[in-house]
């Protein structure tokens, strides 16, 4: 078998695993007012039935002080014992071994009276309030606090419970000297830093029995100036394993760090010298996800004992059946993540409903719009469209069974989704539409691509359903002078239609223009984008705004924000600023402003075909996550 050590049994503790595959306490943002909702339990339900042999779920608040937002379930009471208990029996009925993660939110808490923390550092993320100093005597009670959310854990019917000592929250925030300032027992020194999560573990030891295995999930870098150290966090992580913990989960950065750890600029695999490191040093095992999607990576990086488990969060909400897929040699099916973070992460930063770009039935397990059952009667289904709509509708509709033709006018298939991955740092995005293409020749989707279709082609093939995925198209906006200046799409550019000059105006500072700016930019174009609004990127998600903005910074990329575009004259181009003009000097305009729905055949068809469908964005211009959503939902519905 080729991933042998994968699923190879292992242990945590006293605790017996099926394999070395965990999933990672994952906000799904699914429940709501401290209460298992049937969303929740399918989405972990499905997760264990896909294989992982060790389930987590995701914090869970051991104090009120401690609550992230209303979605995040509590554990502070022995009341909340038969909600917890309904996830744990959901998990482990489909053989998974089930852990909870609690976690105090601390300084990124919202409950009522206002975050809590070592110290009052100000927050740099303007989400979140500045936090109260906690005393000695509430110090204390919280210790107290974590320890019954153990007992409860394991009163509930889980198997393990996880300490959340990562990503900036309280514990997070106590052993770092860049947010614990305290000079008290506390605080100063690495010892006393971490005495609070050490007291935490011998809490919920003694709570919960000395046999009962506990997790700590902690950084192994903060990422952040003035924080710890990789060196630091490995001492921490042994003073854990010292006072009790029986297995260290490694993550990178805090939600406060500027420098990326999840986005993908940053390889593959490359954080694994960070468990490394920890494994080094420690006796009880070592999980690790982050920038980890690679299943051939999990599997060299526990061969070569820099881990023990694959630990994972994106990989399995982009496809929960990956364990069983590899296990039965059916890698290609594997549905991958490609590190967007537009449904899962940027979403549930937001308190928002989880979401995938390629698996849109994720965080909608239990709704019976989004299952692929087989069609009751097999129809002809003509696609109209190889962009991400238009090959998932495919995929989806032959799944259920349907003849299915997807034709498609240039070369390629993808559409815009195949033109972004052309950009830097975007080329995972080409695993998405490979992972398509292949699901659609399996199944027997008939494609042709170079074909245009036109109404009379309809009337030949005479489909029983036709699916309008056309896409959408660049606008060319009209400006005075523009006789003056080589005026391009961003489209042009990055299909390899047409090449910019030296010097660039990128009409547009949302994605498209940002990514065209990098693309041009590492060419040797020196770029200005101009852009109306306040900041470039803001329909890009959080996380990948900030490196979007450093990396174009770097590149020397001039950002105009606040700025129009009023007229093209011989010595350049005229842009308004902060209500000045001044001449930016240009061989080359890229217009990245405006897309409109490319609608003309839906139109031309209407009252001409049995039935009628469109997907992507010829309904509205959106995400690649909107296009392949719209996909699913019509393929299911032929």
């Amino acid at each position: 078998m080729r991933y042998r050590k994968l699923f190879e049994p292992a242990r945590i503790g006293k605790l017996e695993l099926k394999n070395r595959i965990k999933f990672a306490a994952t906000g799904s943002g699914l429940c709501a007012s401290g209460k298992v909702t049937e969303a929740e339990l399918a989405w972990l339900s499905e997760r264990a039935r896909g294989g992982a042999g060790l389930v987590t779920v995701a914090g869970t608040a051991p104090h009120p002080t401690g609550l992230w937002s209303p979605v995040q379930l509590p554990s502070w009471d022995d009341s909340h014992i038969s909600e917890l208990r309904k996830l744990a029996e959901a998990i482990k009925k489909h053989g998974a071994r089930a852990c909870l993660q609690i976690v105090h939110a601390g300084r990124y808490a919202s409950a009522a009276g206002g975050p809590v923390a070592p110290s009052d550092v100000p927050p740099t993320l303007r989400r979140f309030q500045k936090a109260r100093a906690l005393s000695i005597e509430e110090i204390k009670l919280l210790v107290e606090a974590h320890g019954e959310a153990v007992r409860r854990a394991r009163e509930a019917g889980f198997d393990a419970a996880e300490i959340g000592a990562m990503a900036g929250y309280l514990i997070a925030s106590f052993l770092s000297p860049w947010t614990n300032r305290r000079t008290d027992q506390y605080g100063g020194s690495l010892e006393n830093r971490a005495r609070f999560l050490l007291e935490i573990i011998e809490n919920a030891k003694k709570k919960a029995g000395q046999d009962y295995p506990l997790l700590v999930r902690m950084c192994g870098d903060e990422r952040m100036e003035g924080g710890n150290t990789p060196e630091e966090m490995r001492k921490i992580a042994r003073l854990a394993e010292e006072h009790g913990a029986d297995a260290i989960s490694v993550t990178v950065g805090w939600h406060e760090s500027r420098s990326p750890s999840l986005t993908m600029e940053v390889p593959p695999g490359h954080w694994l010298y960070l468990a490394e490191g920890m494994k080094k040093e420690l006796r009880i095992p070592v999980c690790m996800a982050f920038r980890l999607n690679s299943a051939a990576l999990a599997e060299q990086a526990i061969e070569e004992g820099k881990l023990d488990f694959w630990e994972m969060s994106r990989p399995l909400i982009a496809d929960p059946e990956l364990p069983n897929k590899l296990l039965g040699g059916r890698e290609e099916d594997v549905a991958p993540c490609v590190a967007c973070m537009q449904g899962c992460y940027h979403r549930v930063f937001y308190d928002q409903p989880v979401r995938c770009l390629i698996n849109a039935r994720a965080g909608r397990e239990w709704d019976r719009n989004y299952q692929v059952s087989s069609a009751p009667v097999r129809k002809r289904v003509l696609v109209v469209g190889g962009g991400p709509a238009g090959l998932e509708a495919s995929r989806v509709a032959a799944l259920r069974g349907h003849e299915v033709m997807l034709y498609e006018k240039v070369g390629y298939l993808g559409g815009q989704l195949e033109l972004a991955s052309r950009t830097p740092y975007r080329g995972e995005m080409k695993h998405a539409i490979e992972y398509l293409q292949t699901q659609v020749r399996k199944l027997g989707v008939k494609v042709e691509l170079h074909r245009e279709v036109t109404p009379a082609l309809v009337g030949e093939l005479q489909p029983d359903a036709v699916v309008i995925a056309t896409g959408s198209l660049p606008v060319i906006l009209e400006i005075p002078g523009m006789e003056h200046i080589r005026t391009l799409t961003a489209h042009q550019l990055l299909s390899g239609e047409a090449e910019a000059g030296s010097r660039v105006v990128i009409w547009g500072g949302r994605q498209i223009g940002v990514q065209t700016a990098e693309f041009l930019a590492t060419q040797g174009s020196k770029v200005t984008i101009v852009e109306e609004s306040p900041a470039i990127g803001r329909d890009i998600t959080i996380f990948d705004a900030w490196g979007f903005k450093i990396r174009l910074a770097k590149l020397g990329v001039v950002m105009l924000t606040n700025a129009t575009l009023n007229r093209i004259i011989p010595e350049g181009i005229v842009v308004a600023s902060e209500g000045e003009e001044q001449v930016v000097a240009a061989d080359t305009l890229v217009l990245a402003k405006k897309m409109r729905p490319n609608r003309e055949l839906w139109e031309e068809l209407q009252g001409k075909v049995a039935a009628l469908y469109a997907a992507g964005d010829c309904i509205a211009p959106r995400k690649a996550l909107n296009a392949i959503h719209d996909g699913f939902r019509v393929g299911a519905r032929i």
